[in-house]
């Protein structure tokens, strides 16, 4: 099965949630840690901020260009076209 174009929002979302999480709980207490001279060994997970900004960024994400293509008279109207223009900003 494949995720449709819903799912994908909600994946960002899910994501963007997790990395606040993230920052709040673990960064922050960390650096708490590391003020207070308190021994760790804890690991941060894999920072998922790129994937994030993929869709999030105000100049050239994927939110910005579907934004763009909706108020452009010449829009994106198929989903090949549209992933061949991704496939081209972000390869």
């Amino acid at each position: 099965a494949t995720n449709g174009f819903e799912q994908m929002f909600i994946n960002f979302t899910n994501e963007r949630i997790q990395h606040l999480f993230n920052e709040i709980m673990f960064e922050r207490e960390l650096e708490v840690y590391k003020t207070e001279g308190v021994d760790y060994a804890y690991q941060l997970h894999e920072d998922r901020l790129p994937c994030i900004q993929l869709f999030a960024d105000p100049s050239r994400g994927i939110v910005k260009l579907l934004a763009d293509s909706v108020r452009s008279k010449n829009g994106w109207s198929d989903g090949p076209n549209l992933v061949a223009i991704f496939n081209k900003m972000f390869n």
